[in-house]
């Protein structure tokens, strides 16, 4: 049992959602109950804040949103950006010289936008998710014609590149040649994508960000997780938990393991191990 508990951070996709990418009932329920208790509850996301669930900004007790790897947290209610971590000009022409290089599509997020290059936009069924990528990426994302003009006009006000890379050789020449520009936080939430934001940029540094808001040590903390860019968030928390569902990495990594989002898993562990009212 873990009673001291005061801030849940947690992913979303294969984590609080579950293969349907909707709350079921119970989940919602049960973080209703954890709010009820003093329990603040963060969805950390990959997403960028106008990619967030259908309703998520009616939840009141989701106030607070974790977006774009933690580039971002947003107030829910306001709509006010409160933490803000963006790639700097410069950064964001090298990153932008390697994609033409590569001739890789990419996403763009900024202030809570989503951009993609129109041959993605048009044609998402190229990446493995299947039909519902496709309706995910054609309702949050905006079409560009031009993305390097795009990607120059925002430069200083980027939060984040998703890089469509499916090939596992390509992906690895990107990565090494990103990692050469150094200051960058280079991640992933699927095997067909790098996740690239500035070095300062983490879920757990947005944690970190929100327990000091709240007044909350680290030990107070958990946080729910089931890919890579969830690593960090998980160390940090004073109880770190992987889905049954997760990269074998993160399991191995993790103080815990929930069951598998599709049965729910964070909401159990949460109703039977942290809130201790189980029926």
């Amino acid at each position: 049992m873990y009673p001291d508990i005061r801030m849940i951070a947690a992913d979303l996709d294969g984590t609080l959602l579950g293969p349907d990418k909707q709350y079921s009932p119970y989940t919602l329920q049960v973080l209703q109950m954890a709010d009820g208790r003093g329990i603040r509850i963060v969805p950390a996301t990959g997403r960028p804040r106008c990619a967030l669930p259908a309703g998520t900004q009616d939840i009141p007790f989701f106030r607070y949103a974790i977006t774009s790897n933690g580039s971002s947290i947003f107030d829910l209610q306001s709509g006010r950006r409160l933490y803000a971590c963006d790639l700097d000009a410069d950064k964001t022409r090298r990153i932008l010289e390697i994609l033409c290089d590569a001739g890789v599509s990419c996403e763009v997020f900024s202030e809570g936008n989503a951009y993609a290059d129109r041959r993605r936009w048009e044609n998402p069924l190229s990446a493995p998710e299947g039909s519902w990528h496709r309706r995910y990426v054609q309702s949050t994302r905006r079409p560009a014609d031009d993305m390097p003009s795009l990607i120059r006009r925002l430069a200083g006000s980027i939060e984040g590149f998703n890089i469509i890379v499916p090939d596992p050789q390509q992906r690895r020449s990107m990565h090494k040649a990103l990692s050469a520009i150094g200051g960058l936080y280079i991640t992933a939430s699927s095997s067909f994508n790098l996740e690239v934001a500035d070095s300062r940029v983490s879920k757990a540094a947005a944690c970190a960000y929100l327990a000091g808001r709240f007044g909350l040590a680290q030990s107070q903390t958990a946080a729910f997780g089931d890919s890579l860019n969830d690593l960090e968030m998980l160390r940090f928390a004073g109880l770190g938990v992987a889905m049954g569902n997760a990269d074998p990495e993160l399991i191995r990594q993790a103080d815990d393991t929930a069951p598998d989002c599709s049965r729910d898993g964070a909401a159990w562990y949460i109703e039977h191990k942290i809130l201790g009212t189980a029926r």
